[in-house]
């Protein structure tokens, strides 16, 4: 694939691990050896070349006419980011990067400017970042299967129930620390296993196959790819409401006002009440 051909179609039947195939192809373009140490990967590959990978999740709408795939196209390719730039006069590079803890060291080593994902506002992650404005607001979800009876021990109703049981969720996640709230809270012990590069999709995905129990992430990331997942249930929450902002170097003030003053103006237009509504409704 890397020295051969231009495009390439994929198709497989449902359970048929497509998002991890998928996974270990964006880590391989990404040059990430170090996950396919023991592997035949390895030894194959020498030159370990860091690709751009543009990463597009096409579960949030139907796509029945090619019309609705280019709009699709379109607004993960332009939304604030696009439009920012062009109100500042900026020439935008877009790096996806499903790890938080990546995205966060890139943003303290000068290699990003703009954390833009929409990150849960806590008092942890305020220590190393500068937040924009609230741009959203939502909650942490448990991701299960749905129940099998009525009388289905491994279905959580409740967030009390999770005392012993144990969540799954991507290293450093933001929802670490709602849920160490969320044992003293209900005074017990939940077991964590934190996944390194794999992001919420992922982890949904392998919640589908049965290969984990139980996984937390945020409501609208939830939302957006339940549909390719029938098999799944995100109706218990795990906290009340919080804030979602953009994040940025905590020395790069002048970067934050910047920001601030445009998302002042842009959040009150349509354009920004269309993608709200959409991605966040």
């Amino acid at each position: 694939m890397v020295k051969t051909g231009s495009y390439y179609f994929l198709s497989r039947p449902r359970r048929f691990e497509k998002t991890l195939l998928i996974s270990t192809l964006e880590a391989y373009f990404q040059g990430k050896k170090e996950l396919f140490e023991g592997l035949a990967m390895e030894k194959l590959e020498k030159d370990w070349i860091r690709y751009p990978v543009l990463h597009l999740d096409l579960n949030i709408e139907k796509y029945d006419t090619p019309e609705s795939l280019d709009k699709i196209l379109h607004d993960n390719l332009d939304a604030e980011l696009h439009e920012f730039a062009e109100a500042q006069g900026l020439r935008l590079e877009i790096t996806p990067e499903m790890s938080y803890e990546e995205r966060l060291k890139g943003i303290l080593q000068g290699q990003y400017d703009v954390l833009a994902t929409g990150t849960l506002v806590t008092t942890r992650s305020k220590d190393s970042l500068l937040f924009t404005h609230t741009l959203a607001l939502g909650k942490q979800v448990l991701v299960q299967r749905k129940p099998k009876d009525e009388n289905d021990s491994t279905y959580i109703k409740n967030p009390l129930e999770l005392a012993h049981k144990t969540l799954y969720i991507t290293e450093n996640s933001p929802a670490l620390l709602r849920i160490h709230n969320l044992m003293n809270e209900i005074a017990d012990t939940i077991y964590i296993k934190e996944i390194k590069d794999y992001g919420p999709e992922q982890l949904m995905a392998m919640v589908a196959g049965g290969d984990i129990p139980y996984t937390v992430c945020d409501e609208s990331i939830a939302q957006a790819s339940i549909g390719d997942f029938p098999e799944l249930d995100i109706q218990t929450g795990i906290g009340f409401t919080q804030l979602y902002a953009w994040g940025v170097s905590k020395t790069s003030t002048e970067l934050a006002d910047s920001l601030n003053a445009w998302l002042d103006k842009y959040t009150k237009t349509n354009d920004y009440k269309k993608l709200y509504k959409k991605y966040f409704n």
